[in-house]
């Protein structure tokens, strides 16, 4: 019997005959010359380390980005804030360098800060009643010219003080009249599960360019001069400009129709008889009376009682508006706040006291490290206050409650004059120790009698809290109630 091969190309053995011999069943056998090779399996695409990074991060820490209009209003605040804090540090010291005079300077911070008591209310109801984002560009234009204007004094030499009283008057208005509409694009651009998200970060944008804004002026200032600040600050507006230019949210809501009394006034009501809204006012009180006016005098601190120049008043200011970013990024990566209330109200109590320990300071890079904190406690409570706001205060609402938390800063010159002639008479750190002495004093008051900040939980926020014994007149009532249902 021939034995029997297997090779490519010849026929298998029928299957009788491969059983008989040991071969198991019958494959088929195919030619080498014919054979095919089968394609190898698809492998899923591999996204790059530093991109899936990005994407994760972003999708963990960043969400609100990934809306377009909360995305370029971002970057819209980004440029305008830190235009203001470049005025801020060339301002100051131009008036330092004009006057030698820490009065002076809350002279100037007086005219800046009247304006927002006084037209915050109107700024309300202008950011419910036209379009958001024509209310920015014009503000940031006329910021834009009037920083043009100043740099230009400047440059020829022919500026005064009394033309910086003006510039900071204007300034404090565009302020008052663009911020209460700047807020209300926040909860329009994102969704409400986002709100805090979009709040944090708006809020880093203000504390990124409180580190941004000094540090660019005090290299501009020391390597081409005051007036070039004042021309970089309108690079700054115009960026922010064409950046609100894209926003299209704004156009879509209904707008506020009324009497602009009874609307007015029905933001009033409302923040008188909501418990957490008034205690939350009453603690912004605390900052916009003792605490930040001080950063008003930190020129003069920083030349008269710590011997430095414009390069360290840059870097200590940087310090305080870094400490700000941490803060603020520190709610943006925090999953949930449990007691937001009582975290604001701890923040006003660590910020009054760190500034009594700033009094005692005189080596440079400690007084950097406590303005750092500083910071980071400021921007807490910002942060936290713009959030319960946003989250606790009804749609219809908001742009007014707003307005009054505008007018807690407005009130600023009551604190910030009497400081300023402290420091006159007696010393910057006479004033800082003051200041937050009586910071602290608020916060403690606050603690213990709105008990109903104190307690706040997020579940509290779920819902728009209505005021039980708000009675606005009729004409309010229906604007709201129509309101209401156009947002519905």
């Amino acid at each position: 019997m021939r034995a029997v091969g297997v090779s490519w190309g010849e026929p298998a053995a029928p299957t009788v005959v491969r059983q008989a011999i040991g071969l198991g069943p019958e494959v088929p056998t195919v030619s080498r010359k014919n054979a095919v090779a089968s394609p190898p399996a698809a492998r899923p695409p591999v996204t790059p380390a530093l991109p899936r990074l990005w994407r994760t991060t972003r999708e963990r820490f960043f969400p609100s980005f990934s809306h377009p209009n909360f995305a370029r209003l971002w970057r819209a605040n980004t440029g305008a804030m830190t235009a203001h804090f470049v005025q801020f540090l060339a301002q100051g010291w131009l008036v330092v360098e004009l006057t030698n005079s820490p009065f002076a300077l809350g002279l100037l911070s007086f005219f800046m800060s009247l304006p927002m008591l006084v037209l915050s209310p109107l700024g309300g109801l202008l950011a419910d009643r036209l379009s958001r984002p024509r209310l920015l560009m014009a503000a940031q234009s006329v910021n834009g010219l009037t920083a043009l204007t100043i740099g230009a004094l400047v440059a020829t030499g022919v500026i005064a003080v009394w033309h910086l009283a003006i510039s900071a008057t204007l300034t404090g208005a565009m302020f008052a009249l663009s911020v209460p509409a700047r807020y209300a694009l926040i909860s329009e651009a994102v969704p409400r599960a986002l709100v805090r998200n979009a709040v944090a970060l708006n809020a880093t944008t203000m504390n990124l360019a409180r580190v941004i804004g000094p540090a660019l002026a005090g290299l501009i200032v020391g390597a081409a001069g005051i007036a070039a600040a004042y021309f970089t600050m309108v690079g700054g507006y115009v960026w922010s400009i064409l950046n609100v230019r894209r926003i299209d949210a704004d156009e879509q809501r209904p707008r506020a129709q009324g009497s602009p009394l009874s609307i007015l006034r029905a933001g009033f009501v409302y923040v008188i008889n909501t418990g957490p809204i008034r205690s939350l006012m009453v603690l912004t009180l605390a900052p916009a009376l003792f605490s930040y006016p001080l950063t008003m005098l930190l020129p003069a601190f920083v030349k008269q009682d710590l011997q430095a120049g414009v390069q360290d008043l840059g870097l200590v200011t940087s310090a305080l508006g870094a400490g700000a970013v941490l803060g603020a990024l520190a709610l943006v990566a925090a999953p949930e706040v449990r007691r937001p209330g009582r975290l604001a109200i701890a923040a006003i109590v660590i910020n009054g006291a760190l500034y009594v320990v700033l009094s005692f300071t005189r080596f440079l890079p400690f007084v950097a490290l406590v303005l750092a904190c500083v910071g980071m406690f400021q921007g807490v409570h910002m942060a936290l206050t713009q959030t319960i706001v946003q989250l606790l205060v009804p749609a219809h609402m908001r742009g007014r409650v707003m307005a009054v938390w505008m007018i807690n800063w407005g009130l600023m010159p009551l604190g910030l004059l009497p400081l300023s002639a402290t420091a006159e008479r007696l010393g910057t750190p006479v004033a800082m120790a003051i200041g937050g002495g009586l910071s602290l004093c608020v916060g403690v008051f606050v603690a213990f009698w709105g008990r109903q900040l104190w307690t706040l939980t997020p579940a509290g926020m779920n819902e728009p809290a209505e005021p039980p014994d708000a009675t606005p007149d009729r004409s309010a009532s229906a604007t709201s109630q129509v309101e209401i249902t156009a947002r519905d």
